[in-house]
């Protein structure tokens, strides 16, 4: 498959995902993406339904702890647990194996709020843990309705605070956390916090899948099918609706300039480029219906790619070779329980580890090839 169609299918994840989001700070906006503009807003009136919830620091406590334990998988139903039998919603996100310590971030919302606003968000992503995804020692401000709030990420705390009392300033705030008082601040505006938003909305979901399910209304099986069939299907519809108008236009271009050619005889070359240019979009309009007709191919991957993320494996990337090949690259406890889930399913063919496997950090970093029935 051409390799721009699949660098830009996260994109396309991200924009549909984007359109069933809202952010709840001193107000609740729904967030659209706009395919004309190519720009992320504000949409107008208030959002019909809300699969996911960037919610505001002034709705929820944050707290950072430690727990001795190397296995997250294990760390993970302790974690899910406390948060099945917590006073309202509980959150929390599992970060790194460090000196005998394994770090956890946990969020606490209060149950009314949602209520209130006759909300059921099946994932709710707290805005600490979205401004600071991958950005460590950055400090963030973001103010509204006369409010102000720091946002750090401190060797894998978050440190978070309102602008109140002794913490006058940044600098203050700064100070108070034992850090330098000359960390450049960046204040967000609605524009850049949404460019945040777009960014990093993807990765901090998969990398807290579990730790961000709230349990205010269930997600059936079915309902992933829906979903992701409607992701790849949008997906190739559009680059199908694309390659269809540009070929339609190719033929009108293609028969004009061969009206053309029959009265002027030295007006050949539009003819042979445009038959070129129409060669090389029939090539791809073939490829993606290859990728139409195999829809329940992406399926399959997302079927224990979700599982995986669920029990803390990390992916970075996810790709596929014009043979047909799949490759998933990421980080975990162990690389060969990976590949033992990957082989358990029946629709995957041929997996194995692709290259060898490092270990950074006490992870080992893997890379699995695969390929998927052909006869689904």
């Amino acid at each position: 498959m051409n390799k721009s169609i699949l660098s830009s299918i996260p994109n396309q994840v991200t924009h549909l995902a984007l359109n069933r989001t809202a952010v709840l700070t001193d107000v609740l906006r729904r967030v659209e993406y706009d395919s004309q503009t190519k720009q992320v807003r504000y949409g107008e009136g208030q959002p019909e339904t809300v699969d996911i919830l960037i919610i505001g620091k002034e709705h929820y406590s944050e707290e950072n702890r430690n727990f001795p334990l190397q296995s997250r998988k294990e760390l993970n139903k302790i974690l899910k647990l406390e948060a099945d039998n917590a006073d309202g919603v509980m959150l929390y996100s599992i970060g790194s194996y460090i000196e005998g310590q394994r770090s956890v971030i946990s969020w606490r919302i209060k149950s009314p709020l949602f209520t209130e606003l006759a909300l059921t968000p099946i994932f709710v992503v707290p805005e600490s843990a979205l401004l600071l995804c991958d950005k460590p020692g950055q400090l963030f401000s973001a103010s509204r309705n006369n409010k102000t709030f720091w946002f750090i990420d401190n060797q894998g705390q978050f440190l978070c605070a309102q602008k109140k009392g002794l913490l006058s300033s940044s600098t203050m705030f700064l100070a108070s956390a034992g850090l330098s008082d000359q960390t450049a601040c960046a204040e967000l505006d609605d524009n850049e916090y949404l460019a945040l938003l777009s960014e990093s909305l993807l990765g901090v979901l998969l990398t807290n899948l579990g730790g961000f399910k709230t349990n205010l209304r269930k997600l059936e099986s079915i309902d992933w099918l829906s979903h992701l069939k409607y992701s790849g299907t949008a997906v190739v519809l559009l680059f199908t609706g694309y390659v269809g108008l540009t070929s339609l236009y190719l033929n009108m271009r293609l028969d004009s300039a061969k009206e053309e050619q029959a009265v002027y005889a030295t007006k050949t070359q539009d003819v042979f480029q445009l038959k070129a240019q129409l060669s090389l979009v029939e090539q791809k309009d073939k490829q993606i219906t290859d990728v139409n007709n195999a829809v329940s191919a992406p399926n399959v991957i997302w079927r224990f790619i979700v599982p995986l993320a669920k029990r803390g494996i990390k992916f970075t990337r996810v790709g596929m070779s014009p043979d047909g090949s799949f490759t998933v690259v990421g980080e975990a406890d162990k690389a060969t329980d990976v590949l033992e889930f990957i082989k358990s399913d029946p629709l995957v063919v041929e997996p194995q580890f692709v290259g060898q496997n490092t270990v950074v950090k006490g992870k080992d970093l893997f890379s699995i090839g695969f390929k998927i029935k052909e006869d689904l």
